[in-house]
């Protein structure tokens, strides 16, 4: 697991990020899919709070604009952390929840955020926040960045980290007064595609003559046929009676 993360093209650039972070307070990062800025940016600020001594009061806060991306990165980032859900690294969504008090990354849907906003408008105890895929401005996403722009100004001490999967970022940028960009090159995935066919080689199935599905045309015409046989029979048994 450790080697898969060290083979990202955001670990390259985690020396540089880590500072970009630190020295302001807003900063907009884009990176294509896989290239490792969701799972691990929130991984490494909460690694360079602990080694420095302050990860005791590191609370990090992750949105997504999905509840089953919350979950599903919250599982991921537990396991290459070799640790169980719940534990430093938590999810919350409506109605269904796991953390802990030991839990210092929480993963959320931006209406948990905004939720959360509504009762502790200054966002106490939380030292980082993450609102990730911003380029697919949704409702919620677009109201959550008007808040947390309002909010700025009276938590100096909060960092604010927008990460987008486009080049868009300088629509960002240009709205937080002109906040740096970073970008984290990424890499393409190989394609490979594959059939219908194929499933039944990858799975050795193997097809007789109780499973075999007829060809549409037949199945239709044997359906037809079995439907307008009765009203058949009824048409021969009237013109015997006549």
């Amino acid at each position: 697991m450790l080697e898969f993360r060290k083979s990202l093209p955001a670990f390259r650039e985690k020396e540089g990020l880590l500072q970009a972070i630190a020295r302001n307070q807003v900063i907009v990062i884009s990176g294509e899919t896989g290239c490792g800025k969701t799972t691990q940016l929130p991984q490494y600020i909460l690694e360079s709070e602990i080694e420095s001594g302050r990860g005791a009061f590191c609370s990090i806060i992750c949105t997504q604009p999905r509840r089953i991306s919350a979950m599903a990165v919250s599982e991921r980032v537990s396991a290459e952390r070799g640790e169980s859900l719940g534990e430093t690294v938590g999810f919350k969504v409506r109605l269904e929840g796991m953390r802990g008090k030991n839990t210092h990354l929480l993963f959320c849907t931006s209406g948990i955020l905004l939720r959360r906003l509504l009762s502790d408008r200054n966002l106490s105890g939380i030292t980082h926040v993450f609102v990730d895929e911003i380029h697919e401005r949704g409702m919620n996403e677009d109201f959550l960045l008007i808040v947390l722009k309002d909010l700025l100004p009276r938590r100096r001490d909060l960092r604010l980290v927008l990460m987008s999967a486009t080049l868009n970022a300088e629509l960002f940028s240009n709205y937080f007064g002109g906040a740096p960009t970073f970008h984290i090159p990424g890499f393409t995935y190989p394609v490979r595609a594959h059939f219908l066919e194929d499933v039944l080689e990858f799975t050795g199935y193997k097809l007789t003559s109780f499973n075999q599905v007829d060809d549409y045309g037949q199945d239709k015409l044997w359906k037809t046929q079995k439907q307008l046989a009765p009203r058949k029979r009824k048409n021969q048994i009237t013109a015997l009676v006549d």
